[in-house]
């Protein structure tokens, strides 16, 4: 019987042990990370300020409001299939990331801009499709960065690829409840309404 070299393991020279200090050293995961921070922070900055702007811009009610979150959303969940494939096919993770950060910091202010309620729906509809550009490279790129010879590799790529598809999902589930919300709401509001 035939035996192929022994598995690398982590105590074998030239091989670093897989800690977060050696992680940290890595350029490419800084990097990575503040991407992650980036598109967090705007997110974050974004469900307290943008409905009171909406309020006090259109006064919008409270169903607008999550009706412009959603088209956020929407954005964001036909942007990432599209992302995902763009960066699988020609493995252009970095460009697109680069990408992303660069349309999120124009993408996030101008939702402030629109001076018509038409306008607002289109703008956070590309802010969301912008959001995907800048996140749905992050997770992939992080698995990517750890050696493909390390033995754990396979234990750092599993979570990833899980997590992100999670997430994906999650999203698709985010938007569907709320559109069942927005629907419900309208035709309680009819009800309401109504002789």
């Amino acid at each position: 019987m035939k035996h192929g070299p022994p598995p690398p393991s982590a105590d074998t020279p030239g091989e670093e042990k897989a800690t977060l200090i050696t992680l940290l050293k890595k350029r490419s995961i800084i990097i990575l990370c503040i991407a992650l921070l980036m598109g967090a922070n705007g997110l974050s900055i974004l469900e307290p300020t943008l409905p009171q702007h909406l309020h006090d811009t259109f006064d919008m009610s409270t169903i607008m409001v999550g009706l412009v979150f959603m088209t956020d959303s929407i954005g964001y969940g036909i942007a990432s299939p599209v992302v995902g494939y763009i960066g699988d096919k020609w493995h252009g993770r970095k460009p697109l990331l680069v990408l992303g950060m660069v349309a999120v910091s124009i993408a996030l202010p101008l939702l402030s801009v629109p001076d018509q309620i038409w306008l607002q729906f289109v703008v956070a509809a590309v802010s969301g499709a912008c959001l995907a550009i800048l996140l749905n490279p992050i997770l992939p790129s992080l698995a990517g960065t750890y050696s493909l010879s390390s033995p754990h590799t396979p234990l750092l790529n599993l979570p990833l690829c899980c997590f992100s598809q999670q997430r994906l999902w999650m999203r698709w589930v985010e938007v569907l409840m709320g559109k069942s919300m927005c629907v419900l709401c309208f035709f309680k509001t009819k009800t309401k309404s109504s002789p």
